[in-house]
């Protein structure tokens, strides 16, 4: 079934309750630069960004104050210009110092946490770079001011060691004693120059991290490439991740990652494709698969590793090694019948009580392994832009039958239905489809096609699973 939206009425929006700050500074419509706003803001209030392109290297400077994009990070992006960190906190912030809602690129490296604490989320961190650590982010917290790094998409960045650099690492993320939670981290690397021999270590395609809890994060085709020509051994570890100690790395999803040469045939230490740890990191509830290296392509050193699947087999309580079953759509989604449901302990709730989509962990008759829990659910794939098609996917029980709605807002407060869920939509303006009931996988794909001179907006959307209500999918349309 193909559904094209016109789009409705004249626009969408999603009607949201009432933002609790101080007081809104508006860019450029008010400000003309992001940075001006922030230096005129007073603690808790907000900098809300119009959506455009903004080069700009940015200093929250030690405020308390959120700066969000008004339209999300499809729309709006603070481009650094290779200029420095596009983002940066270096004066004590605390988690109140919120950047939300934008794609962030161009920075050296793109968000720079210099001991402090603030929160990062909802944001696209893309195409940054370093010179030693942290790509995408670089941050140095502690444990009694820790960074949040919510919800984020981390990809393609790179941690690049120079000429005569002794180590790199952390493709996507460096972090110290920070809390790293429902993130897509891909298609970062860690590397050297190929024009130089002298990068002895190199850690951490993905993430490179310390004393830090990692939970519900996606972590996919991230590498530690060893370039030509190097004359020297390297020693290459943890494609996807590097734990450098004391770390928690509960219900991840670490697949298909890798430490490999680029055209060296040298005998140099590639070790741990999926991660690489030693005794005091702890792996639980997690997925280590389809991940490379010459040596210990899943898992090197000798993290305690407890009900995670692991290819080849890991040893420790209720680890398993069967192939992991996902939707195929490149979200790392669980099929209804795989092998990773049901399977995991229930010992790591106080880290992980829901899913990387906020799906409350235990759905049925257990916990599954990795991200991502299995439940009736609403998720997204591909960009909304108008005159483009993306796909949005249904997960639920076989044989459910499935009603999927969307409409022209939502209602505040939304209806609470007992045993069923809670209800969004505005009834006067939602269109309902019949999708028929769920196959044997569980997922039911619906491509959607936005009407070219469309125009931009929210468009919110909702199904009925059985008797289930699912979450909220609130669309962003893009010009």
């Amino acid at each position: 079934m193909r559904v094209l939206i016109p789009v409705l009425v004249g626009m969408f929006f999603l009607h949201a309750s009432p933002v609790m700050a101080q007081k809104q500074l508006h860019v450029p419509s008010v400000h003309a630069t992001i940075q001006a706003a922030i230096d005129a803001a007073k603690p808790s209030d907000e900098v809300v960004v119009a959506p455009g392109t903004y080069y700009e290297n940015i200093d929250f400077k030690g405020k308390a104050i959120t700066v969000r994009s008004a339209r999300g990070p499809l729309g709006t992006t603070i481009n650094g210009g290779r200029r420095g960190p596009a983002v940066r906190f270096a004066s004590g912030e605390t988690r109140a110092a919120v950047l939300q809602g934008f794609t962030v690129t161009g920075g050296r490296p793109g968000v720079d946490i210099q001991s402090c604490g603030p929160t990062v989320k909802d944001n696209v961190i893309r195409l940054n770079e370093s010179s030693a650590f942290g790509g995408g982010i670089r941050c140095y917290s502690t444990l009694q001011n820790r960074a949040v790094i919510l919800n984020n998409r981390i990809l393609q960045n790179i941690a690049q060691g120079g000429f005569m650099q002794q180590c790199s690492g952390g493709g996507g993320i460096f972090c110290q004693h920070a809390i790293v939670v429902g993130n897509v981290i891909a298609q970062n690397r860690v590397s050297g120059l190929a024009s130089t021999s002298w990068v002895l270590d190199m850690r951490g395609g993905g993430i490179y991290s310390g004393e830090s809890l990692l939970t519900n994060n996606i972590i996919e085709r991230n590498s530690v490439d060893i370039p030509w020509p190097s004359m020297l051994i390297v020693t290459a570890l943890g494609g996807g991740i590097y734990s450098s100690g004391d770390d928690e790395i509960i219900h991840d999803t670490v697949v298909a990652n890798a430490v490999a040469s680029i055209g060296n045939t040298r005998p140099h230490i590639k070790h741990g494709g999926g991660i690489s740890a030693p005794a005091t990191t702890r792996v639980g509830n997690s997925i280590v698969r389809l991940n490379t290296a010459t040596g210990f392509p899943q898992i090197h050193g000798n993290p305690v590793v407890a009900f995670s699947n692991v290819e080849g087999g890991a040893a420790g309580n209720g680890n398993i090694d069967v192939v992991s079953l996902f939707t195929g759509d490149g979200s790392y989604h669980l099929l209804h019948g795989s092998p990773d449901r049901n399977r995991g302990s229930n010992q790591f709730l106080n880290l992980a009580a829901s899913d990387f989509e906020w799906d409350t962990r235990g759905y049925e008759n257990g916990h599954d392994l990795g991200a991502d829990e299995f439940a009736p659910h609403l998720y997204s794939t591909g960009e909304s832009r108008v005159g483009k098609t993306f796909e949005i996917s249904l997960t639920g029980n076989p044989g459910a039958p499935v009603l999927l709605a969307y409409a022209a807002r939502t209602i505040d407060p939304p209806i609470t239905v007992p045993g069923t869920g809670t209800f969004y939509l505005h009834p006067g303006t939602a269109q309902i489809m019949n999708l028929g009931v769920f196959p044997a996988s569980g997922v039911i794909s619906v491509p959607i096609s936005i009407a070219t001179g469309s125009p931009t907006g929210t468009v919110p959307f909702q199904a009925l699973i059985g008797t289930r209500l699912t979450n909220l999918l609130a669309i962003e349309v893009h010009p």
